[in-house]
């Protein structure tokens, strides 16, 4: 579990960056944008989710688990960035299209 974690974590702070490259000059609405760090965020949140509970597994049964601390930490920064990425794709969604309007 705590290999998955790490893989999600690491594929969410991919995702993220790719946010920002799908966005279209011609697009107002930045919807693939938005959709794609909202999934980038739920890849975050699961890969965090995964790697307390492979931690806890391992620590249980006496296994290091620094590959399940490391999902962690970047689940945790992945979580961040995705968050910060997600809330300004919003405000710059809504910011156009009021000023496309006005």
């Amino acid at each position: 579990m705590g290999i998955v974690g790490l893989i999600l974590g690491i594929a969410a702070m991919v995702v993220s960056y790719l946010g920002v490259y799908t966005m279209n000059s011609n697009d107002i609405s930045l919807t693939l944008p938005i959709i794609v760090e909202a999934c980038g965020l739920v890849m975050a949140i699961v890969g965090m989710i995964l790697s307390v509970v492979g931690r806890k597994k391992l620590r249980a049964a006496g296994r290091p688990a620094g590959v399940a601390t490391a999902g962690l930490v970047i689940g945790i920064i992945a979580t961040v960035v995705c968050a910060i990425m997600f809330v300004s794709c919003v405000l710059c969604s809504s910011g156009l299209q009021a000023l496309a309007n006005s």
